[in-house]
C-alpha cells in the first residue's frame, strides 16, 4: 500500500506458494487506520511460465 502517491510502498500481506496451500482460494483482511490517498498494488513472482495467480473481489471500506 502507498499513501504518498506511490513514492514508497509498504507490504501488508503476502502469500508464499511454496509454503501456503496451492490451487485454492486464500482470504486476507488488512485493517488500516487514518489513511489518506490510498493506493494498492498487487505483485506476483512466478518460478516458471506455467504458473499463475489471481486476485479477485478486492474491497476497500472507509469508516
Amino acid at each position: 500500500m502507498s499513501t504518498d502517491g506511490g513514492a514508497t510502498w509498504t507490504e501488508k500481506a503476502i502469500l508464499r506458494g511454496y509454503m501456503d496451500t496451492e490451487n485454492q482460494w486464500h482470504y486476507a483482511s488488512v485493517e488500516l487506520n487514518d489513511i489518506n490517498n490510498l493506493k494498492l498494488q498487487f505483485r506476483g513472482k512466478m518460478s516458471n511460465s506455467r504458473e499463475d495467480a489471481f486476485v479477485d473481489t478486492v474491497r476497500v471500506v472507509a469508516k
